[in-house]
This record gives C-alpha cells, structure tokens and sequence, in this order.
C-alpha cells in the first residue's frame, strides 16, 4: 500500500506542493486526510489500524484508476 505522509513543520516539502498541483480536483478524506497539530496522531492511528486496513485498499485502489484515466 502506498501513502504519502506530509507533516507541516518548520521546515516544509517543497516536492508536496507540486503533488498536490498535480490533481486537477482533490477532496478531503478522498484524496488526503487531513490533520492539526491536535488530531495527527488520530489521523495516523486510523489510517494504520488493521480494522480499517480494507477502507483504506479500497481508497487506495480507486484513487491509483482515477489517475491512470487522467
């Protein structure tokens, strides 16, 4: 499976910027999920955890055939 983490810090991606400009439409929890310095760690246990694991292939999986029809 493949995810891409971006944390936000002092320091900053350059290569995530262009990423993003990269889709002409994302939304979030379709395309990324997004955090805060308050729930990163919720974000990161959910997309880890076992129980989710499927939700997480299927998503992962849709999004790898929208972008080979792109």
């Amino acid at each position: 499976m493949l995810y891409i983490t971006e944390i936000d810090g002092n320091n900053w991606s350059r290569r995530f910027s262009r990423l993003l400009c990269t889709w002409l439409s994302l939304s979030p929890n379709v395309h990324y999920l997004p955090a805060t310095l308050d729930n990163v760690t919720d974000v990161a246990r959910y997309v880890v955890d076992e129980e989710h694991e499927t939700e997480m292939e299927i998503s992962s999986k849709q999004q790898i055939h929208g972008a080979r029809e792109n």
